[in-house]
């Protein structure tokens, strides 16, 4: 039972198949296709139901007509046959029985006297015809398959003299019937026809705006040209989807020339914002070298007169000094770049000594907070030629590293070398406070602390890593971090190899760089 089951739900499922097949290559085909699918399917589907429903009426008909007839025909042949029958008239009996033969549906006849017996018989063509035994009653109709048989009675005086038998065939009508359906399916394949032949140059009325607006769609999209515009064709809901997509195509012209006009602004800004950072960092870096050099100048005279005493506060003046110092070069470090004006200067150098020297020059800030600074480089880094900006790089390396023996006291700051496929990777990890999740997802933002309490105990303005970063990104690298509180964190720059002729602007778009080579 399983298997007959299954074999009979194959069919369907091979019907839900080609259905769904159909159905997809009607989602994808173009308008006109699918219009005239659409119009194609009604006709047929119109004209098979009218047709049909033609048919049932005809054969409802015909069939009633051709019973009431056969009718007619055995009780007019009956009322001829009893003078006859009455008399005992073989002959005349012979020739009504012919006379049946006009009629091409009769196909058999015979002749039963008041006692049953055959009198006469008459079939059509050469077939042998065998009377049927006389049923009872004497009035009857029966049909088996295509024949039809009608007995009726024979009366002369009053009485029964004898029974009539017809048997009629209905090949002639199943016949007819074929016939008309034959005809109907070649007037529907007809008018398919036609219909295809009319569809094909109407349905441009209907699909010639929607193609239209579909094309001047592509053509914005492609171009970004907010002038063009879609033509109408006429003034129905077509047209009205043509006037609303022009519409939209204004106001997208409007805001695009708003959005211009504000993008012009704000690059005018930005140079005007970066023109005065570059003077005025120009003017304020003249006097703060001066003060430092001045504060170094009297720390010395101040040791060599035996005056200790001063050093501290001239000490804290040097400082204080060069952290604006350092603040006005980062801020103008920010403004070049988000300007576009920070050229990368492109050489080959060795890896190795860039990151010794930097290590070498961060080597004070840890011992200050007792921290023990270790290098690791694999040994095919040994002798490593790079192709960057070793000055950049220099410059993001020595941030990550200050930072980390800023913010490590009694630990180790570890930098760890690699290489992975076409890429430089420099791991900068330290064992000091670490930061939170939430304070993690900031650590790169400009102006930007752990918190307030980290920027009173160890100072900074927050532009380190966010330069940093910027920095990596457009010599075609990055910087990323992992942290926990209180175990430490991982900073590592990502950088390749070799930089690219020209670097393009990162995900941020104020990133623009010139390459120098």
């Amino acid at each position: 039972m399983i298997e007959e089951s299954a074999e009979e739900g194959a069919p369907s499922a091979g019907a839900t198949v080609e259905a769904s097949r159909l159905g997809r290559l009607l989602r994808h085909a173009s308008l006109r296709w699918k219009l005239g699918a659409v119009v194609l399917a009604t006709t047929v589907v119109a004209l098979t139901l009218a047709a049909a429903g033609l048919l049932v009426l005809e054969v409802t008909g015909t069939r009633r007509a051709r019973a009431e007839r056969r009718a007619v025909v055995a009780d007019m042949a009956a009322a001829r046959l009893a003078p006859s029958v009455a008399a005992g008239q073989a002959d005349a009996v012979d020739l009504t029985l012919d006379r049946l033969g006009v009629d091409a549906s009769v196909a058999g006849a015979a002749v039963y006297d008041r006692d049953g017996r055959v009198v006469a018989t008459w079939s059509r063509g050469d077939a042998g015809f065998t009377a049927p035994p006389l049923p009872w009653p004497d009035q009857i109709a029966a049909r088996a398959g295509d024949i039809e048989r009608l007995y009726r009675p024979v009366h002369a005086g009053g009485a029964q003299v004898g029974t009539l038998y017809v048997e009629f065939s209905h090949a002639g009508g199943i016949l007819s019937w074929i016939w008309y359906v034959a005809t109907a399916a070649g007037i529907i394949a007809v008018c398919s026809f036609v219909t295809l032949v009319l569809l094909w140059p109407l349905q441009g009325i209907v699909t010639a705006p929607v193609l239209d607006i579909v094309r001047t769609a592509r053509r914005v999209s492609e171009g970004h040209d907010f002038t063009i515009r879609a033509r109408k064709h006429g003034r129905d809901e077509i047209g009205d989807l043509v006037d609303a997509f022009n519409m939209m195509l204004d106001r997208m012209q409007a805001h695009e020339r708003q959005l211009r006009d504000a993008l012009e602004a704000a690059d005018a800004a930005s140079r005007a914002k970066t023109s005065f950072l570059v003077n005025m960092s120009h003017e304020l870096r003249t006097p703060l070298n001066g003060i430092i050099g001045y504060a170094e100048m009297l720390c010395e005279e101040a040791a060599d007169r035996g005056r200790a005493d001063l050093i501290p506060d001239l000490e804290r003046i040097r400082h204080a000094a060069g952290d604006l110092l350092g603040l006005i070069n980062n801020v103008l470090d920010l403004s070049k770049i988000e300007a576009g004006r920070m050229e990368l200067n492109v050489e080959e150098f060795d890896l190795r000594v860039l990151v010794m020297k930097v290590v070498d020059g961060v080597q004070p800030i840890a011992a200050a907070n007792h921290n023990r600074l270790t290098v690791s480089m694999h040994d095919d880094l040994t002798r490593f030629t790079m192709r960057s900006d070793p000055t950049k790089l220099g410059q993001c390396l020595r941030n990550l590293l200050s930072n980390a023996c800023k913010f490590t006291e009694h630990g180790s700051v570890q930098v760890l070398v690699k290489r992975r496929d076409d890429s430089i990777l420099i791991y900068v990890t330290d064992t000091g406070i670490g930061l939170t999740p939430a304070q993690l997802g900031r650590v790169f933002d400009e102006f930007v602390q752990a918190d307030s309490s980290t920027s009173r105990k160890y100072g900074g303005t927050g532009l380190g890593l966010a330069i940093s970063r910027r920095l990596c990104r457009q010599m075609g690298g990055d910087i990323t971090a992992e942290s926990r509180p209180d175990l430490g964190s991982t900073f590592t720059i990502r950088l390749p190899i070799v930089i690219p002729a020209a670097t393009p602007a990162p995900a941020d778009p104020a990133g623009a760089v010139r390459v120098a080579s």
